[in-house]
């Protein structure tokens, strides 16, 4: 099994379609470009913090500074699903 628990890719054909409607939050670590283009994506802050190094007091920090000022960062929390 893998660190974070996965041993394989988990396909969008495998959810149902309550879990597809669902709304949930993923945490982005983008480039230092002017695009931000994506480099690594996560389900949860715990994993972001593994793959980077980086705490995870740290990353919410940083989050939360970048909401408050309506600023840039490294990091971003994207919610998926969202009804409009």
């Amino acid at each position: 099994m893998g660190k974070h628990g996965c041993d394989e890719q988990l396909s969008i054909y495998d959810l149902s379609e309550d879990a597809m409607n669902m709304e949930r939050d993923v945490f982005v670590l983008v480039d230092n470009s002017i695009y931000e283009f994506p480099v690594c994506v996560c389900d949860s802050v715990e994993e972001l913090s593994d793959i980077t190094g980086d705490s995870v007091g740290y990353i919410n920090d940083m989050l939360a500074k970048a909401q408050k000022r309506k600023g840039s960062c490294k990091y971003l929390r994207v919610t998926i699903n969202e009804d409009d």
